[in-house]
């Protein structure tokens, strides 16, 4: 009589090796994805490397963003990368110092090619701390401080006059219509391709800073950093040169952030179409 066992050994053979090699496939990269250093809840200062994994099946590509309080609103794009990352690797360096001390979450967007994403957060607190306080002064050195108190009094009453006349430009400047803020170049509905200058004015009495981003088919949610300006631009200048070829064709918006240093904004708004084909 012929015996089937060992043919029915080699089938169960068979079929649990399949099975085996089918298992990282099923449960691999997706749950592995994220922010892997620094650490959730880390404290960070100066130059700071940010590592991640960023992999998917139908992968077109990640983005690294900061966001200040965790806002998602108020994002600043850090690097993007069109090449998977299977294993943690450095997807950026950060210096910290660019960015005021306080609480931060980083954002890795993981983008699909089909325009869905999924993504990553791992909240962080910068701290570089401020300047270190100067030393006590001697005796000798309170002497010569009184006398340079003396002379600086002096020269504010003959400066008085001088401040005056500033007051009254300070004055004008405040009286500057906010509807002067905004992106005078390229207009409203143009059709860009290339290296184009992008123009602006963004200035304020209380001003901090001002930021341009593009945004992917006007989503604030898809939001790219373009440049960022500690500056008021009083009057109409290249804010940034961008070049579209890194953008694939289609409809953005270029947003201009103008921030006061209260945290408070007003962000202006132009609708462009890149077509470099």
């Amino acid at each position: 009589m012929l015996s089937t066992k060992k043919p029915l050994r080699m089938v169960f053979i068979l079929s649990a090796l399949i099975l085996l090699l089918a298992i990282p496939a099923i449960t691999g990269a997706a749950g592995e994805n994220g922010i892997t250093s620094p650490e959730d809840g880390a404290t960070i200062s100066g130059s700071v490397d940010v590592e991640g994994v960023a992999a998917d099946p139908n992968f077109e590509k990640w983005q690294l963003d900061i966001l200040g309080d965790g806002d998602e609103n108020n994002a600043s794009f850090i690097a993007l990368g069109e090449e998977q990352v299977s294993e943690a690797a450095v997807l950026a360096t950060i210096d910290t110092t660019m960015y005021p001390d306080g609480d931060y979450t980083l954002r890795l967007r993981v983008v699909r090619n089909d325009g869905q994403y999924d993504e990553y957060f791992s909240d962080v607190t910068i701290a570089n701390g401020e300047a270190p306080a100067a030393a006590a002064p001697e005796a000798d050195e309170v002497e010569e401080e009184d006398m340079a108190d003396e002379a600086a009094a002096d020269e504010e009453d003959m400066t008085d006059e001088a401040a005056a006349e500033e007051d009254t430009v300070d004055a004008d400047e405040a009286a500057a219509p906010a509807s002067a803020n905004g992106i005078t170049s390229p207009e409203d509905g143009a059709t860009i391709s290339g290296s184009v200058d992008v123009e602006g004015v963004a200035a304020d009495p209380n001003f901090e800073k001002w930021q341009l981003d593009i945004l992917g088919d006007g989503d604030e949610d898809n939001a790219s950093f373009i440049a960022l300006g500690e500056e008021q631009v009083s009057e109409a200048a290249v804010l940034a040169t961008v070049d579209t070829t890194m953008y694939p064709d289609g409809d953005y918006t270029l947003r201009l952030r103008v921030v006061r240093n209260d945290g408070q904004y007003d962000e202006y708004f132009i609708k462009i179409t890149i077509a470099n084909s």
